[in-house]
């Protein structure tokens, strides 16, 4: 299970988390993403928030609307947590200089499995009056 902070009296969004997703709906909107998929080398931040129209829908990043949640994913871990990660595809660094292990072995990115879903969070905001009354626009 995800670590889940809720802000304000409430009422909150509603969410489920099949694996490594988290599905997030309000007013009929629903947005999955992909925690596993989205991972980086640095922890990630994910805002979402009500986007403009009728239905109103679930958009990243801030919007003219009212903050839903934000999603914090965890940095990627690596085989060898005292080896930096290696280069990734198309980046300016030489390839083969970091993630080697002392044999000359790279080290491996650890996908982000649905048991390692504890280290993300979902901090749900309450859904204001406002909100509420453009679900019916």
């Amino acid at each position: 299970m995800i670590q889940i902070v809720k802000n304000g009296p409430g009422p909150w969004p509603e969410y489920v988390v099949e694996g490594t997703a988290v599905i997030i709906s309000c007013h009929g909107a629903t947005m999955e993403i992909d925690c596993a998929a989205r991972q980086k080398d640095s922890r990630v931040t994910i805002d979402i928030t009500h986007g403009e129209g009728s239905p109103q829908p679930l958009i990243e990043g801030a919007a003219s609307g009212s903050y839903v949640a934000s999603l914090i994913i965890p940095p990627a871990k690596y085989t060898d947590p005292e080896a930096p990660p290696a280069p990734a595809p198309g980046d300016e660094a030489e390839e083969g200089m970091g993630g080697m292990f002392e044999g000359g072995e790279p080290a491996k990115r650890i996908p982000l499995a649905p048991a390692d879903m504890i280290a993300v969070a979902l901090h749900l905001f309450t859904l204001h009056e406002d909100c509420e009354a453009r679900k019916g626009a």
